[in-house]
C-alpha cells in the first residue's frame, strides 16, 4: 500500500480551528485509526521532524522550518518567522508565500490537496471532531486546545 507523504501549513491548520473550536469531544484513536510514528530528515539543512501515519496516509507532525532564501515578489526571502522572531519559527516553524510553499516542501514530500485533507478527516472520524483531535493539547489562544489524540501535533501558525 502507498503512502502519502503531505505537509502541513499554518494557514490550513488555521482554518481547521475555526471549522472546530466549537466540538464538543472526541473518542481515542484506537477506535478510528491505526496510528505509526517516524521521522524525517531534511537533506537540505539537517532539520529533522516527527511524522505521523494515520490510516494510510503519512504526514508532518512538525510545521517545516525550512529557510528560502530565494528572492520572490520583490521579497528578500519567500519565508520567515511570524513577528520576525526566531523564537516563534522554533516553535511554530515557519511563514511561506503560497508561491514558496509550493516549492519548499522535502523531496518526496507536498503541501496536501482538498482531497487528502478531506481523507484525513474522513479518517479520523470527520470534520466536526478532527480539529479537536487534530491539535495540540497546548499553544491555542483562549484555550482552543486540542486532545492531539493522533500525536498529529497541529499549532496556530
Amino acid at each position: 500500500m502507498t503512502s502519502l507523504k503531505l505537509v502541513w501549513t499554518s494557514a490550513v491548520c488555521v482554518a481547521l480551528s475555526l471549522w472546530t473550536a466549537c466540538d464538543s469531544g472526541s473518542t481515542s484513536p484506537e477506535a478510528k485509526a491505526a496510528v505509526s510514528f517516524g521521522t524525517l530528515a531534511d537533506s537540505r539543512d539537517g532539520q529533522s521532524y516527527k511524522t505521523v501515519q494515520i490510516g494510510n496516509q503519512v504526514w508532518m507532525a512538525e510545521n517545516l522550518n525550512y529557510v528560502f532564501l530565494s528572492s520572490t515578489d520583490g521579497l528578500d526571502s519567500g519565508s520567515f518567522c511570524y513577528n520576525d522572531s526566531l523564537v516563534y519559527c522554533e516553535k511554530y516553524g515557519r511563514l511561506y508565500t503560497w508561491a514558496v510553499a509550493n516549492v519548499s516542501c522535502p523531496a518526496g514530500w507536498h503541501l496536501p490537496s482538498s482531497d487528502e485533507w478531506r481523507v484525513l478527516f474522513s479518517t479520523v472520524g470527520d470534520s466536526s471532531s478532527a480539529g479537536l483531535d487534530l491539535k495540540a493539547t497546548s499553544g491555542w489562544y483562549g484555550n482552543l486546545n486540542g486532545s492531539d489524540a493522533y500525536a498529529f501535533s497541529m499549532l496556530p501558525g
